[in-house]
C-alpha cells in the first residue's frame, strides 16, 4: 500500500508488492487473502503484507482474522501505527474495545500528529457517550489536519450533543467550505442553527439540503421540527408528510407530526401521530409525555397520566414530563402533587419557563421567596422577544401581585401580554369580522334542521359567555348532579364552524342554506365526539365559553339544548382575562386592553342577537349574584336545565374531576364572594379599559 516502508531486509519484490497493492484496491479480497498468505510463507516478517492481510480480512468482515494479521506485524514492528490503529478498528468489532483504545493510544504516543488515530479515537469516545474526550479528539485530528472533512462533521455532531451550539455551527461552517455540495453538512448545521433560536437560517440550511438532496427524510423531519418551533405548525404538516412519504417506519417524524397537529388543535389526529411513534420506538419517552397532554384535552385523564407516569419511568430527567403532569394534576385538584411535579420539572430543567409559570399558578408567594429570585434571574436571561420571557412574565406578575408589590406586578403584566399578542398574531378585527358573517347567516328566521327533529342520544347544557366569567363554577356546580356528565370545554363546534362562516368556506349556498348545513355537521360531530368517552349520564354540560359565538346554530342542532349564559361585572371579567396565560391560541383578544374592550362590546351585541331569536331558550346567570346566594341561584339554574334539585350540587367543590381552565384551583373551593372586586387595585393602571367599556353592564336583574 501507498506510504508503506518495509524495513524488514526480507522485503518481497517490488513487483509483487504492486500486484498485491492492486488486487486489493479492486476489492478482490479473497484473492488478496490468497496472495498475502503465499508472499508471507516466503518472507514471514513482511509486516505490510501483515498489514494489508489484516485490512482485506477486516473487509470481508472477518474481525478475529483480521486482529491477529494486525497484531503479528505490530509485534514485528512496535512503531508501526498504521497497524496499530487498523487493530483498534478489528478489536472495536469484536467488542474488546478497552484493548481498542490501548492500540489508539499507543499510535498516538508515538506519533502525535497522526490524525487518523485522533479521529478513530473520537468516534471510539463518541460511542462511549464520552462526548468531552470525543471532540477533544476530533480537534486533535483536524489539527494535525485541517481538512479533515469526517472529523468536523463528527465534531460538529458532538457539540450539539454536548449542548455547544455555536461551536457546532463554527464546525459545520469549516466543513461546508471543504465539501459545499455534502447535504448532511447543511442538516446538521441546521440543528445547531435552530437550537441557537436563529430558525429562520436553520430553516434555509434545511431547504440546502433537500435541495442538494431531494430524498433527505432526516432533513425535512428536523425541517419540521423548526416550523414547529415557529409555531408555523401547518408548514410543519407539509415537511413532515414529506418525510414520512420517504421513510413512514421512523418514530421522529411521527412524533413532531403529533406536535405540529396538537399546534393546530387537531387533537384526534395529534393522537394518532403519538400513537404511530410509540409503535415504532415503545420507549419513545417524550412522545408519551406529549400523548398524556391530548389525552388530557381530550377528557381521557386517567389515561393521560399513565402516559405521563410511564414516560417519567422510561426517562426519571424528562422535565417537560413532570410539567405536564404537574398542569394535570393541578386540574384534578392535587395542588401539593402538582407542586412537587412543577418543581421536580425546574430542578431538572432550570430553564423551562412553562414549569415557573404553572407553579407560580397554584402558590401563595410571601415575600423574600427564592422562587420569586429564580424566576427573575431566568426572566433577565432570555431574549427580550422570547416566548420564554413571556412565561415568565405572567409567572412573576402573580408573584408580585401576591407579594404586594402592585406597580411591578403591572408592568410584567403589560409586558407578558404584549409579548403572547405578538407571538400569537393576534388582531380583533379577524374576530369583529367573524361576529359579523355569524349574524348574516343567521339573519333570516331560524327554523330548525328537519334533520335534527329525531332526539340525540343525550341532552345537551351548552355553558357560554366570557372566559373567566364563571363558566367552569357553573359546570362544576351542574357537574356534580347524578344526571349530568361534565364534557369540559369541547372544541367541536368550533373545529366545525369556524371554516363555515370564513370567506374561504367550502360549504356551498347562501347564508340560510350553510347555516343549515352546519347544524347538520354540528349535530353529527358532537354525538361522534362524545364516542369514544365513557360516562353513562344522559345531560352533557359543554362548558366552552366561547361557544356563545355559535348559540344559534347549537339550539337549531339540538332543540332539546339550553344555553346556560354567564355574566359578571365588565371590568372584572376583562381584567380577569388580561392577567392570566391561556395555553391554547383562541382567547388572542385577552392580551392587549383595547382588543379586550372592543372584544367584549362584540360579544354582548352577539348575545342580544341570541337572545332575540332564542329567549325561552338562554338563561342568563349573573355570577355575583351567584356567589351572594348559592341555594336560590343554584336551584334556578337546576329548574331551568330540567334537573331535579339535588343538595349535592351545594358541595361541588368536593367533586373528584378534572377542570382543564384556568379557574381549575378556584373550583375547589367552596363559594366565595370578592374576586369581582380585584380589579379595584389596579383601577389606575387599567383606566383606559374602564374608559373603553363605556355604558357596558352585565344584566343585573333576577332572570
Amino acid at each position: 500500500m501507498k506510504g508503506y516502508r518495509m524495513p524488514d531486509p526480507q522485503k518481497p519484490p517490488a513487483g509483487q508488492m504492486n500486484t498485491l497493492v492492486k488486487v486489493f484496491r479492486s476489492g478482490e479480497m479473497a484473492r488478496a487473502i490468497h496472495i498475502c498468505e503465499k508472499m508471507l510463507a516466503a518472507y514471514p516478517r513482511a509486516v505490510v503484507v501483515m498489514n494489508i492481510l489484516g485490512a482485506a480480512y477486516q473487509a470481508m468482515g472477518e474481525s478475529e482474522a483480521a486482529a491477529k494479521a494486525f497484531g503479528r506485524a505490530v509485534s514485528l514492528k512496535p512503531d508501526y501505527t498504521e497497524a496499530l490503529v487498523n487493530r483498534a478498528i478489528s478489536l472495536t468489532s469484536l467488542g474488546r474495545k478497552d484493548e481498542a483504545m490501548r492500540c489508539y493510544d499507543q499510535a498516538i504516543a508515538l506519533q502525535p500528529q497522526f490524525a487518523k488515530a485522533h479521529h478513530n479515537k473520537g468516534l471510539l469516545l463518541f460511542e462511549r457517550n464520552d462526548l468531552p474526550g470525543a471532540v477533544a479528539s476530533f480537534q486533535k485530528a483536524v489539527a494535525a489536519k485541517p481538512d479533515y472533512l469526517d472529523s468536523w462533521n463528527n465534531m460538529a455532531i458532538a457539540q450539539i450533543m454536548l449542548g455547544r451550539f455555536e461551536a457546532a455551527g463554527q464546525s459545520c461552517d469549516r466543513a461546508i467550505s471543504l465539501a459545499p455540495g455534502r447535504a448532511e453538512l447543511y442538516n446538521i448545521r441546521g440543528m445547531a442553527l435552530n437550537k441557537l433560536g436563529r430558525i429562520q437560517e436553520a430553516l434555509g440550511d434545511y431547504q440546502r439540503a433537500v435541495q442538494l438532496k431531494p430524498d433527505f427524510a432526516a432533513a425535512y423531519t428536523n425541517m419540521g421540527s423548526a416550523y414547529n418551533d415557529a409555531k408555523s405548525h401547518r408548514t410543519a404538516v407539509d415537511a413532515l408528510e414529506r418525510a414520512l412519504s420517504l421513510n413512514p417506519k421512523t418514530a421522529e417524524p411521527w412524533y413532531n407530526l403529533g406536535i405540529a397537529r396538537q399546534g393546530l388543535e387537531e387533537l384526534k389526529p395529534a393522537l394518532e401521530s403519538y400513537n404511530r411513534a410509540l409503535q415504532l420506538k415503545p420507549d419513545y419517552a417524550s412522545a408519551l409525555s406529549n400523548r398524556g397532554t391530548v389525552l388530557y384535552e381530550l377528557g381521557l385523564v386517567e389515561e393521560a397520566m399513565d402516559s405521563y407516569d410511564k414516560a417519567i419511568a422510561l426517562d426519571s430527567s424528562l422535565a417537560p414530563a413532570y410539567n405536564n403532569r404537574g398542569n394535570t394534576r393541578s386540574n384534578l385538584g392535587d395542588r401539593e402533587g402538582a407542586i412537587r411535579d412543577f418543581q421536580a420539572a425546574i430542578r431538572l430543567d432550570p430553564g423551562l419557563a412553562a414549569a415557573h409559570r404553572g407553579l407560580s399558578h397554584i402558590k401563595t408567594y410571601a415575600s423574600g421567596d427564592e422562587h420569586i429570585r429564580q424566576m427573575e434571574r431566568l426572566y433577565e436571561s432570555f431574549s427580550p422577544d422570547g416566548r420564554d420571557r413571556a412565561h415568565l412574565c405572567f409567572g412573576l406578575a402573580k408573584a408580585y401581585d401576591d407579594t404586594g408589590n402592585h406597580d411591578l406586578c403591572f408592568k410584567r403584566l403589560a409586558e407578558g401580554n404584549r409579548l403572547r399578542k405578538k407571538h400569537l398574531d393576534y388582531r380583533v378585527e379577524s374576530d369583529l369580522r367573524r361576529f359579523e358573517m355569524i349574524r348574516q347567516m343567521a339573519n333570516d328566521p331560524i327554523v330548525t334542521n328537519p334533520a335534527a327533529e329525531n332526539r340525540a342520544d343525550h341532552r345537551y347544557i351548552f355553558i357560554v359567555g366570557m372566559p373567566r366569567s364563571g363558566t367552569s363554577l357553573v359546570e362544576q356546580i351542574l357537574a356534580s348532579h347524578s344526571q349530568v356528565y361534565g364534557a369540559g370545554e369541547l372544541d367541536t363546534a368550533s373545529d366545525l364552524l369556524t371554516p363555515v362562516v370564513s370567506k374561504e368556506s367550502k360549504v356551498s349556498g347562501d347564508g340560510t342554506q350553510r347555516f343549515a348545513q352546519a347544524v347538520a355537521l354540528l349535530r353529527k360531530g358532537y354525538e361522534e365526539g362524545l364516542s369514544h368517552r365513557q360516562f353513562t349520564e344522559t345531560v352533557v354540560a359543554d362548558k366552552m365559553p366561547l361557544n356563545f359565538r355559535w348559540t344559534g346554530f347549537l339550539l337549531a342542532a339540538f332543540p332539546e339544548a339550553v344555553i346556560v349564559h354567564l355574566e359578571r361585572d365588565p371590568v372584572a371579567v376583562c381584567w380577569s382575562n388580561y392577567r392570566h396565560y391561556f395555553s391554547g391560541t383562541g382567547n388572542g383578544f385577552a392580551y392587549d386592553l383595547t382588543d379586550l374592550a372592543r372584544y367584549y362590546k362584540a360579544y354582548t351585541d352577539l348575545m342580544a342577537f341570541w337572545r332575540k331569536r332564542f329567549p325561552e331558550r338562554i338563561y342568563d346567570l349573573n355570577y355575583e349574584r351567584l356567589t351572594e346566594d348559592q341555594e336560590q341561584e343554584t336551584r334556578k339554574l337546576l329548574a331551568f336545565c330540567g334537573l331535579d334539585w339535588e343538595a349535592g350540587c351545594l358541595e361541588f367543590h368536593r367533586a373528584q374531576r378534572a377542570v382543564r381552565t384556568a379557574s381549575a384551583a378556584q373550583v375547589r373551593r367552596k363559594m366565595y364572594q370578592g374576586s369581582s372586586q380585584a380589579w379595584k387595585t389596579y383601577e389606575k393602571a387599567i383606566t383606559p379599559l374602564i374608559l373603553a367599556l363605556g355604558g357596558c353592564a352585565a344584566s343585573q336583574d333576577p332572570v
